[in-house]
């Protein structure tokens, strides 16, 4: 009878950062900046007014990359807050386009919790299928991310953060807690 050695899957979270924090410059770091947008692509308030200020949102481009930004929908043209199940077919788009371009860096901003009104037990978890290894997410979002990871396969799962301390309180500190996750992540 074979033994099966369990697959090791190392996952990168290279940050985390405050919500409404951005990457020190996108053009010199990197980064694609990930924001919520409306299908108009009129970037006028929240992180779609950044990516457009800072990070090359063109005007009239509401889903997709663009400079060094990626616009994902969460309103309609008529700037209408989309419904979650369009929300989540967007958010699909863009895991699947990361997903094939891994050697881009991610900053995702909380995109569909701000002016769309959702909450983050509704977005994040869309998020959680990015398989790339430069990623920083919001910190109200590691949880999500966690216990996504935890409900997938039995998969012995290293996770290296570099947590901030600051930012580390904002996390749920018994996910992380001995008799919890530990066992099942390494932290570097």
């Amino acid at each position: 009878m074979q033994t099966m050695t369990p697959q090791v899957q190392r996952l990168t979270v290279p940050a985390l950062h405050r919500d409404g924090d951005v990457p020190p410059s996108a053009m010199d770091e990197g980064w694609l900046f990930v924001f919520g947008s409306n299908l108009a692509g009129r970037h006028g308030a929240g992180a779609a007014l950044v990516a457009a200020e800072r990070y090359g949102a063109q005007n009239g481009v509401g889903e997709g990359a663009f400079a060094s930004s990626y616009a994902v929908p969460t309103k309609g043209h008529a700037l209408e807050v989309l419904p979650l199940t369009a929300i989540t077919e967007h958010v699909e788009r863009f895991v699947l386009w990361a997903n094939a371009h891994p050697e881009r860096k991610y900053w995702l901003t909380r995109g569909g919790c701000g002016l769309a009104g959702y909450s983050n037990d509704q977005i994040a978890p869309l998020f959680t299928g990015l398989r790339v290894q430069r990623l920083s997410i919001t910190a109200q979002w590691m949880p999500y991310w966690v216990a996504a990871l935890n409900r997938g396969p039995a998969v012995r799962i290293c996770f290296q953060l570099q947590l901030d301390r600051q930012l580390y309180s904002n996390v749920d500190r018994r996910l992380l807690s001995s008799g919890g996750l530990l066992s099942q992540y390494c932290f570097a």
